[in-house]
């Protein structure tokens, strides 16, 4: 009895990033949530507020989803009776750039779509159920924009679930976003890592550059901040993939009785029309010397640094008290609902002949979900291998 009501559990923790995708992500890359979701812990009693008792979790067979449901494949439907789960003017965490209606759209349309898979149902969110399980724990985002806007969600889904009177606060610690639950003592947090690994663009504000330096051997810097995390949501894609060469000190080491050249320093990245020369110079009078930048392809620096990741994740990780997921936008198939002032958000990089054959728009008025399976031109076949592969390999 206590396993399946555990199983119930997990399942409801798994409902909670679904909703998140379904507010605006795209895709996430679930390792399968085994029976030990909820952590054992004391129990802690006081009379000051009902909610810094800790409660049991009751999962209804109504909240459950049956064991080998792919909850990833399925469509959007449109669900004005229990969406949305919040709307955006009541969440007061959401920024400016991520927030369609204060950047003028006239609707609130594109807040009802609901995530559907083809083979089950998903129980609706329960924002207290997830706070309960992570009391006295932390959930945090590591990535990207992406993963900003995935925090956003996740934060707003739960502050409008739980009651006004408890306590909650939003806490800004660069490169860190902190969303802290008082009577729960528990918080939602974002960390900026665009490419998870060191790089020049980790600046919390100030790291739009045209030539990134990225150092694929380490995530030292960052891993201070993951290490006592308790659930870790990592992503990292979209700042590759920029048609650019890789330019990256050499390191040099034994293989067979070869001396080879492998990336596993620093890395550069510049504009593919730029010249080497120039900007090899430009990035060693900042960096080190010219002699040790070499140039590599997008797909060898990405599999180096998601190896850097999975060894860090074998040896700093305990796999009975913490949680790791990897959620990655390789397919590229987002909801298409922008902003009709302000095209300049990502059209330029969609097309409409992707998903109407014989035009030659953008994502302009667009306000419509892509309707059935689409694979998107920045989707990358070479990356999701290599995700696999290095999955594998880690589970192994």
């Amino acid at each position: 009895m206590a396993t399946r009501q555990y199983r119930r559990i997990h399942l409801l923790f798994r409902l909670a990033l679904v909703s998140v995708m379904a507010l605006g992500a795209s895709r996430v890359i679930l390792d399968n949530l085994r029976n030990d979701l909820l952590w054992p812990g004391s129990v802690e009693i006081s009379t000051r507020h009902r909610y810094t008792v800790k409660m049991p979790i009751d999962v209804s067979e109504e909240e459950a989803i049956e064991d080998g449901c792919n909850v990833f494949e399925g469509k959007w439907v449109w669900d004005n009776a229990s969406h949305p789960l919040y709307r955006e003017e009541s969440c007061p965490f959401l920024v400016k750039q991520t927030t369609c209606l204060r950047n003028g759209r006239p609707d609130s349309f594109y807040q009802n779509w609901r995530w559907q898979p083809n083979a089950c149902n998903l129980p609706r969110f329960d924002g207290l159920k997830l706070m309960e399980i992570l009391r006295d724990k932390r959930l945090m985002f590591v990535g990207d924009s992406v993963q900003r806007s995935m925090f956003e969600s996740m934060v707003c889904l739960v502050q409008s679930a739980i009651p006004s009177d408890v306590r909650r606060s939003l806490q800004r610690i660069p490169p860190r976003k902190v969303f802290k639950v008082e009577e729960f003592n528990a918080t939602i947090e974002y960390y900026w890592a665009p490419f998870i690994v060191e790089s020049i663009s980790d600046h919390a504000t100030n790291h739009t550059v045209l030539k990134r330096l990225v150092r694929l051997d380490s995530v030292a810097k960052h891993s201070k901040e993951w290490q006592t995390a308790d659930v870790l949501i990592f992503e990292s894609y979209v700042w590759w993939m920029y048609n650019l060469r890789l330019m990256q000190r050499l390191y040099k080491r034994l293989i067979g009785h070869d001396i080879i050249s492998i990336s596993l320093c620093d890395i550069m990245m510049f504009n593919i029309n730029h010249e080497v020369s120039h900007d090899a110079v430009q990035l060693a009078s900042e960096y080190g010397s010219l002699d040790n930048i070499q140039e590599y392809n997008v797909t060898t620096a990405y599999r180096l640094a998601l190896e850097t990741w999975a060894n860090w994740i074998g040896s700093s990780i305990n796999p009975q008290t913490q949680k790791i997921f990897l959620h990655n936008n390789v397919s590229n198939s987002l909801v298409v609902s922008f902003v009709p002032q302000e095209p300049q958000l990502e059209l330029e990089r969609k097309t409409s002949w992707e998903w109407k054959p014989g035009t030659d728009g953008n994502c302009f008025n667009e306000t419509q979900p892509i309707d059935g399976s689409y694979w998107g031109t920045g989707s990358n076949l070479d990356i999701m291998g290599i995700v696999e592969d290095v999955l594998g390999e880690t589970k192994g």
